[in-house]
């Protein structure tokens, strides 16, 4: 053990991070995430849990727990559903999808994760936008996988939700990263899903440290 407890928690869970889709969308949208046991088999095969994260490059939008009430995200913001709950983001508060499909999860993945698409008033996912420079909010939505089992301490003192907003104006950590995480979404350069899984992992520990 060394004197840094963090680092020597972190290690023993065993985190391994992901994005897995890249969100443009013009007003009015919804989008729902099912409980995250359900899709680890198509997301992140052989993990014990897995926490979705949302982080906005741009714009702003609302994010809820089913039944709960709704936190307000901004450009730089970032949120963490800790317990895998079921979720939904949307454009405005009260929203929700017509139907949750998992499917998407388990079709044929892109040459090159992550996924880049749009979705509807119903949560209907398209193919994405073309780019434009207004009136748009951009998404990252990746997962962090770690172990559950025996007991991981990290998990149990976490919340549900998770808001992480961006007191800096754009100039934390947090911020940068999730620039970063949006232009290389958008590039698709050779190696790309490894540097997307690194900085996945770097903006989850950066949410702890905060």
């Amino acid at each position: 053990m060394s004197g840094d407890t963090l680092s020597d928690l972190l290690r023993a869970v065993r985190l391994r991070g992901a994005l897995f889709f890249y969100l443009k969308n013009a007003d009015p949208w919804v989008a729902e995430t099912p409980q995250s046991s359900k899709i680890i088999p198509a997301v992140m095969p052989g993990v014990e849990h897995l926490m979705p994260f949302h982080g906005i490059a741009s714009g702003s939008c609302w994010a809820a727990v089913l039944g709960e009430q709704p936190v307000r995200l901004n450009e730089g913001d970032m949120v963490l559903f800790p317990q895998g709950d079921h979720h939904v983001l949307s454009s405005a508060a009260g929203m929700r999808a017509k139907r949750v499909d998992t499917n998407l999860y388990f079709s044929p993945r892109p040459p090159q994760l992550p996924w880049s698409l749009r979705v509807s008033d119903d949560g209907t996912p398209t193919a994405p936008f073309e780019h434009r420079s207004d009136g748009q909010t951009t998404v990252v939505c990746g997962y962090v996988g770690c172990d559950a089992k025996p007991f991981n301490p990290l998990l149990a003192s976490m919340p549900r939700v998770l808001r992480m907003p961006d007191l800096a104006g754009g100039s934390s950590l947090i911020g940068m990263l999730l620039r970063s995480l949006a232009e290389e979404s958008q590039r698709k350069r050779p190696g790309g899903e490894a540097v997307l899984e690194r900085m996945s992992e770097m903006l989850f520990v950066e949410a702890l440290r905060r």
